[in-house]
């Protein structure tokens, strides 16, 4: 074996590769960063979407129906890929007032719903990024899913995910629209002459102090009746018509004539507080409402040509003719 090696020309270009491998690695890491601060999405997300749209003869991909996907083919809606946009977000702190371990009162906690409503916004502003990489005109299907994590109480996820697809005839979308609408249901919606605008939504998260809940606890004040309690039938209520308030402002922002298909979900935990040797329980409610915001399509569509149909199986002639002999 020679004492010195010396590497041949193509060991010499192998580590050349992989020193540049390992640097472009690097600089994409620092920019996918960088553009995920921004609200955008990763590099390598970009490049693959960017390589499908060149593409003309890609490999689609969607959650479409086999009848929603015949329907939408039929009347010129092409489904282009599956596409999607998501956010871990830390929750910080609530800015909620505590005096003796008794929570004095009932508001919305803004802070936590602004943190719900900046990650929800993050993970549809990506999904529609992704859109706009492939040339979509919108996004149908459009579901969001959010989740908490025991490993980080403040910690919350909103992943959004749906089908881009073009429609034959339309001008080239800026910002592809994007709709919870199935593809059949975009299809009508065409057919009426009106457009998706975008996803609007509206969330609150609102803590009730339930009073009624340490009467109920004491004898004396009517703990031994039947009775509502009022205060935490007031704060879901109350929860509900601040996020609507939030979810027309949201559609208001996007010039939509209204909101269609509203969506709603709702879930609450309680908190034990006691003072004075009275137990109270508390209802924290999270409301989320959301649906599409539509608005008139700037250009008419011809209506689809509608036609009715009668079945002719042999069973239904028979009974008409054995109805038409005993008239006779």
């Amino acid at each position: 074996m020679p004492l010195f090696h010396h590497k041949s020309g193509e060991d010499k270009q192998a580590d050349e590769e992989r020193k540049s491998f390992a640097v472009q690695s690097q600089m994409d890491q620092a920019e996918s960063l960088r553009l995920l601060q921004a609200g955008g999405i990763p590099v390598q997300a970009r490049r693959r979407l960017e390589e499908l749209s060149k593409d003309p003869n890609h490999l689609f991909t969607s959650d479409l129906s086999v009848s929603e996907f015949m329907l939408a083919r039929h009347e010129g809606v092409k489904a282009i890929t599956q596409v999607m946009g998501s956010c871990f977000y830390h929750v910080g702190y609530s800015g909620l007032f505590v005096q003796g371990g008794y929570w004095a009162d009932s508001w919305e906690m803004s802070t936590i719903t602004q943190a719900y409503d900046k990650a929800r916004d993050l993970a549809l502003g990506r999904m529609r990024q992704e859109a706009q990489l492939v040339g979509a005109s919108a996004v149908v299907g459009v579901r969001l899913k959010r989740a908490e994590y025991e490993w980080g109480s403040d910690t919350i996820e909103y992943t959004a995910v749906g089908t881009a697809v073009n429609v034959d005839g339309a001008p080239p979308a800026t910002e592809p629209a994007l709709t919870t609408f199935s593809g059949e249901d975009y299809w009508k919606l065409l057919q009426s002459g009106f457009g998706p605008v975008g996803v609007a939504a509206g969330t609150c998260v609102f803590y009730q102090a339930g009073w009624d809940t340490a009467n109920m606890n004491l004898f004396w004040t009517g703990g031994w009746a039947n009775q509502e309690l009022g205060d935490l039938t007031r704060g879901i209520r109350t929860a509900r018509a601040i996020a609507q308030n939030h979810l027309h402002q949201s559609a208001e922002a996007m010039g939509a004539a209204g909101v269609v298909g509203v969506g709603i979900s709702q879930h609450q935990r309680d908190r034990e507080v006691e003072r004075n040797d009275i137990k109270r329980t508390d209802i924290i409610f999270t409301y989320l409402m959301l649906g599409t915001a539509i608005a008139p399509l700037k250009m008419s569509r011809s209506p689809h040509k509608v036609s009715a149909v009668m079945p002719l199986s042999g069973r239904g002639l028979s009974r008409n003719r054995t109805e038409d002999t005993l008239g006779e």
